[in-house]
């Protein structure tokens, strides 16, 4: 876990020098105006937490709308992320590490933040944080598992944004206070809804590599039953070789003895002829 952990923020730290590099250089600043975008969403929340503080101690209004303000433009930015992302062709697996990263700790730092506006807000950080323990799980029980963004994943994140921008203003008045409340029971509905499609899509995804492994694996022992097929077939054609140059040699030597018998029985017929004629 600690291995996995080190890898992803050193690739996040390497990333994030390259694109601030990339991002001021005319020649590559298009490829990095998504990931900056996305990068935004670690600067809005501080800037809204400190006009939302300063609101609250000095009870003014205007203060606490600016924070509405800025919490909104982060469903602005998560939008701009993606559209420059299509429009650039600049799609990156450090774009899609740095966009889950910042989308946690705008809604995180800011859920946290308006639990002094309204307690009801610890819903939505209760939901965030089961959307991320449960692809957590997935990942390190499966570590080759690769978690993709889910559709509804992707639709959350609009009303998830609306009720963290409408949080600042629901102490204003009852009727923000109510419909404040609505938007943090839809966003947590569809909180429960995003976290049932990454069990869904992990699941396939993990079947999927199985099929694969299994696929190998008979690929595999096919392989070796070929090679192991292909080796019986050559030791039997090698052992039909011996046989047949054993068999030869037998032929030979039987050959090679009844001419041995023919010299032999010649000679002795010559010898007998021969004496008889000189007798």
């Amino acid at each position: 876990m600690k291995e996995q952990i080190n890898k992803y923020w050193i690739e996040l730290k390497t990333g994030t020098k390259k694109m601030f590099k990339e991002f001021f250089n005319k020649e590559t600043n298009k490829k990095q105006r998504a990931n900056m975008w996305t990068f935004s969403r670690l600067i809005i929340p501080i800037i809204t937490i400190i006009t939302s503080i300063l609101g609250l101690l000095t009870n003014t209004i205007g203060l606490l709308i600016t924070s509405s303000i800025f919490a909104g433009f982060g469903a602005v930015t998560d939008y701009f992320d993606g559209k420059s992302s299509r429009k650039h062709n600049s799609s990156s697996e450090y774009g899609k590490k740095l966009d889950q990263i910042t989308d946690k700790v705008f809604s995180g730092l800011i859920g946290i933040n308006l639990l002094f506006i309204n307690p009801n807000y610890i819903i939505i950080l209760i939901g965030e944080l089961l959307i991320a323990s449960t692809n957590i799980f997935y990942k390190v029980k499966n570590k080759d598992l690769n978690i993709c963004s889910t559709k509804i994943g992707k639709i959350k994140q609009f009303p998830l944004f609306i009720s963290l921008s409408l949080g600042y203003l629901s102490n204003i008045n009852s009727i923000l206070f109510v419909i404040s409340n609505i938007s943090i029971l839809l966003t947590a509905l569809m909180q429960l809804a995003t976290t049932n499609s990454y069990i869904i899509n992990n699941n396939k995804e993990i079947k999927k590599t199985n099929k694969k492994k299994v696929i190998i694996n008979k690929t595999d022992i096919s392989n070796d039953e070929d090679i192991k097929q292909e080796e019986k077939s050559k030791t039997i054609n090698n052992n039909k070789k011996i046989e047949k140059i054993k068999e030869k040699k037998k032929l030979y030597e039987d050959m090679k003895q009844l001419l041995q018998e023919l010299e032999t029985e010649n000679i002795e017929e010559y010898n007998y002829v021969n004496k008889k004629s000189k007798n």
